[in-house]
């Protein structure tokens, strides 16, 4: 049974309870923003000739090789009409920087922004003129 508060809370902030029962939770989006400081980003390149793995750098693989693939008797070497694709991870600094900024506003790091407004403001002016122009017009009728 819900408290008392926890009515007025889901009154005032219907979207909060909404998020929630879709599972958009705090705990959630902690999870996303954890997965989202480790992003990683795969990259390809496509090279004339046949690459070996062996020849290649830690954490560089080839992906596909394509024409006659000719292997060497000593398997050293393989020689290729073709291309082949390598694919590696790289840090994603992108999507890493922007879950860093995410995570500091959510923690209120950033300063709030002050937004300045000018010209003629008077909200109770305005309101005025609208219930009179909204009688004015249920008169009409």
């Amino acid at each position: 049974m819900p408290t008392g508060e926890q009515l007025i809370q889901d009154l005032l902030h219907p979207h909060i309870a909404a998020r929630e029962s879709l599972g958009l939770t705090p705990l959630y989006w902690a999870r996303q923003l954890k997965a989202e400081s480790k992003a990683k980003v795969s990259k390809t390149l496509k090279v004339k000739g046949a690459i070996s793995n062996s020849a290649l750098p830690r954490g560089v693989k080839v992906m596909a090789v394509t024409g006659v693939i000719v292997s060497m008797a000593d398997g050293a070497r393989d020689y290729s009409d073709g291309e082949s694709v390598v694919t590696w991870d790289e840090v994603d600094w992108g999507t890493r920087q922007r879950a860093r900024m995410d995570a500091q506003k959510l923690d209120n790091a950033y300063p709030t922004e002050k937004l300045e407004l000018s010209g003629n403001l008077n909200l109770y002016d305005k309101l005025k003129e609208a219930r009179e122009r909204a009688s004015r017009e249920r008169t009409k009728d």
